[in-house]
């Protein structure tokens, strides 16, 4: 699994390259679905339902819910060490590109829907190639911390290791995790192999704000933000959107349009211009009227008498 030449996973520290705010804004509103839960030998699967609107805007794309896995321990590492395991929802879009949100796991008390569904997996889906259904639905709502942010663009974290990809993680020593009990990480480590994977080099960038649930509570709704974005793919806040315009666009944007329409020039030059329109149709009907006039006064041409005599037919004299 551990693809030598990719760029991710990548080790969290405090060592970013920068925020992102606009273009990484993610925008959720998961549906509840029903699962399959799978055994894949080195992490679980869980399939989710497709709604009929895209549950996540992420750098204004829609995106859709593929499939839900959870390795152990995580794939990510945070300041050189690993969490005991990771959740990644995987997204994709309309354009055949993916997203993932990566969530640490780590031993708590706290109970909840992740402990049900390890739990379920270690009695029903216990060894590699076995499935089981989950008997409640779940809302990946409840998954996502609200807390900052890292994201980067980068290769598939497991195999097979490909493609370009938006990537999201959280980072558990900025208490941005799930919880599992002990006991369950127990179960889960003894079902499903352990990823030893090395992290690798690559640029990351910082989200403060974090994601935004746009949940049924909230009363939100999805909507996708048309920000502007540079060149670079840097986010633009809006007091620096005037750096993007050209110079030209620029020069007609100080234009005081309302007090030129409002100047004695500008109304005299139209003036001029309405009783230019106003002459030359009046020029232009009359000179209709007139050569109609003109038609009317040629005289009817009629045939001469002679001419008339001629198309008749001729009759012969009767002789006594």
């Amino acid at each position: 699994m551990n693809c030598e030449s990719s760029n991710s996973p990548i080790d969290i520290t405090d060592k970013s390259s920068g925020t992102c705010e606009l273009k990484c804004k993610y925008l959720f509103k998961y549906n509840d679905s029903s699962s399959r839960i799978t055994n894949k030998g080195n992490y679980l699967s869980l399939s989710y339902d497709k709604p009929n609107t895209d549950p996540v805007v992420y750098n204004s794309i829609p995106h859709y819910v593929e499939e839900v896995r959870i390795y152990t321990p995580s794939l990510h590492a945070y300041n050189g060490s690993n969490a005991e395991a990771e959740l990644i929802i995987i997204h994709t879009n309309d354009y055949n590109t993916k997203l993932l949100v990566c969530i640490p796991i780590i031993p708590n008390e706290e109970t909840g829907v992740l402990e049900f569904i390890i739990e379920t997996a270690s009695k029903f889906a216990k060894k590699n190639g076995q499935n089981t259904f989950m008997s409640k639905p779940m809302n990946l709502n409840n998954f996502i911390p609200l807390k900052k942010m890292y994201v980067y663009r980068g290769n598939l974290p497991f195999s097979p290791c490909n493609g370009d990809n938006n990537i999201i993680v959280f980072n558990k020593n900025e208490k941005a995790y799930l919880s599992i009990s002990k006991n369950s990480l127990s179960l889960l480590t003894g079902i499903i192999t352990k990823n030893i994977i090395k992290p690798k080099e690559n640029s990351y960038f910082v989200n403060n704000k974090g994601p935004q649930s746009l949940s049924s509570s909230d009363g939100g709704e999805i909507y996708i933000d048309c920000k502007p974005i540079s060149d670079d793919g840097k986010a633009i806040d809006d007091e620096d959107e005037n750096e993007i315009k050209s110079p030209l666009s620029d020069m007609f944007s100080k234009i005081n349009y309302k007090s030129i329409v409002n100047s004695i020039i500008f109304q005299i030059i139209m003036s001029i211009l309405g009783a230019y329109i106003i002459y030359k149709f009046f020029f232009f009907v009359m000179n209709r009227f007139k050569t109609g006039e003109s038609d009317l006064k040629v005289p009817m041409q009629f045939p001469s008498l002679k001419s008339l005599r001629s198309k008749l037919p001729s009759v012969k004299k009767k002789t006594e």
